[in-house]
């Protein structure tokens, strides 16, 4: 019975390849209850790839099911709001499925098409240049890394830190560089609702920051959306405020626009294929924010992650030398709040690496 079982399920999932291109056969198979298509995405996930600590499972015939511990509706309607009024090409959002994993909480799956492409990262490691000398405390860190040899990891580390930092090799990217450009201004120029900051039609924002993920909001306009970010300063460097009222001065001063921001282009989340941008992804941390938040988020993302600093200088998809005193208040904000709470060697660190 199992094995009729499997062979009827995939036969289902080859029928959906064929069906991809045309949206009313996708609408009939959402019709049968959600058991019944959620138990035949399980048993694909039998036959399917996924990697250690992941959400993501790469199911045959060209599909990904994606497990949820929010509502994954948000992430689904996020995705299909920027492909409706957009050109940035994001997944196709096939079917979702809500489960209860708790009293006040429910998660889901959302099943999609897989996009081709390699993530921006490995898109830019073999374009990285060090100079020489880095390059070769590199190749010692590697080389004690493979034989295990832990205790010159940290001296090395440390001589690496005072190398000059890498650049990368941007002589063939004009066209991807176009892509990135024209996708940050065409969420920039989507029209607000109003002036609140929230996610789509009014609902909180899935907020991830400080090394913590949490919903906030909505809130009625930036200033409060702004306040907010101080009240979860952590109570033990409330002592901190004073400092970061000031540096918050010439923030509050301006009246920020408000723009639909991605807020978590990690280099993971932005797909390319044959030097062109073929996706972004994972959209359930998108909103109606302050211009700002999309750069000081990516900066958070990369923090010393050199060669990708270098390669957004290059692109600057905000403009050379944007939203400075933003960044410098959401660095300092961010040491202070939650999990990334931190003291300096020599005192409260205030500097911002950028």
């Amino acid at each position: 019975m199992d094995v009729a079982w499997t062979r009827i399920l995939a036969r289902l999932a080859r029928a959906a390849t064929y069906i991809l291109r045309f949206n009313l056969p996708w609408t009939l198979w959402r019709l049968l209850p959600s058991s019944l298509r959620l138990s035949c995405y399980r048993r694909l996930q039998r036959c399917g790839h996924r990697e250690p600590f992941s959400s993501i499972t790469q199911l045959p015939f060209n599909l990904v099911l994606k497990e949820k511990r929010e509502d994954p509706r948000i992430e689904v309607d996020n995705t299909r709001f920027v492909s409706t009024h957009t050109s940035i090409p994001v997944p196709q959002i096939l079917d979702v499925i809500l489960l209860s994993t708790a009293e006040t909480e429910k998660g889901g799956v959302i099943l999609m098409s897989k996009i081709e492409g390699e993530s921006l990262w490995e898109w830019v490691i073999p374009r990285i240049r060090h100079a020489p000398e880095a390059a070769a405390l590199i190749a010692q860190l590697e080389a004690c890394m493979e034989s295990n040899d832990l205790e010159p990891i940290m001296g090395i580390a440390a001589e690496l830190e005072k190398m000059p930092r890498p650049t990368v090799d941007m002589s063939d990217d004009d066209l991807l560089v176009k892509d990135l450009r024209r996708a940050m201004n065409e969420l920039r120029d989507l029209p607000p609702p109003s002036r609140a900051v929230s996610g789509l039609a009014g609902r909180p924002l899935l907020i991830g920051r400080a090394g913590e993920k949490y919903f906030a909001g909505p809130f009625a306009d930036q200033d409060e959306f702004k306040e907010a970010l101080f009240r979860k300063v952590s109570n033990i460097f409330r002592y901190r405020l004073p400092r970061l009222r000031r540096l918050a001065e010439p923030v509050f001063a301006k009246t920020h626009r408000i723009c639909f921001t991605h807020a978590d282009l990690h280099h993971d989340n932005i797909l390319i294929k044959d030097g062109r941008l073929a996706a972004i992804i994972d959209w359930e941390h998108a909103g109606w924010y302050p211009e700002y938040w999309e750069l000081t988020t990516m900066e958070a993302l990369m923090v010393r992650t050199y060669s990708m600093n270098a390669f957004w200088d290059q692109v600057h998809p905000f403009g050379l030398g944007a939203y400075r005193d933003e960044l410098k208040l959401e660095w300092v904000l961010s040491r202070s709040t939650g999990l990334m709470g931190v003291v300096g060697e020599d005192g409260d660190d205030y500097e911002c690496p950028r």
